[in-house]
């Protein structure tokens, strides 16, 4: 019961989450350095570089300027939005079923993947 409970008001907190970031992002961008100290040490791309754009452009509903901004955003609301469809469809059906992968062979595809996207992102 616990967990139906959960699976229905985990999408209205996500959506007021979401109405919230969406309405006050210039506030939330301003509280954010203007440069990062990475770039301007290196002149490289770190890790986290475009993930403010990318954010950004999730909010305003581009999917494609995101994934070009920096992946790792676009794959951690991928990543929340396969585990909620698992977490809600266990708490309501009978028969259990795996949406999320699970394999360590998958994630350690995937993270190898990204770190290789991240280096190369730099020198191509």
């Amino acid at each position: 019961m616990r967990r139906r409970i959960i699976a229905v008001i985990l999408p209205i907190v996500a959506i007021i989450g979401f109405v919230i970031l969406k309405t006050y992002s210039d506030f939330f961008v301003g509280l954010l350095p203007a440069h990062c100290g990475y770039y301007l040490l290196t002149g490289k791309q770190c890790i986290a570089c475009g993930n403010t754009r990318s954010v950004l452009s999730i909010l305003n509903g581009d999917i494609i300027s995101a994934i070009k901004f920096n992946p790792t955003i676009p794959l951690l609301c991928a990543s929340a939005l396969l585990w909620y469809v698992e977490f809600a469809a266990n708490s309501f059906l009978e028969k259990k079923i795996k949406i999320f992968p699970r394999s360590i062979i998958f994630w350690a595809v995937l993270i190898i993947a990204l770190a290789i996207y991240l280096v190369v992102r730099n020198y191509i």
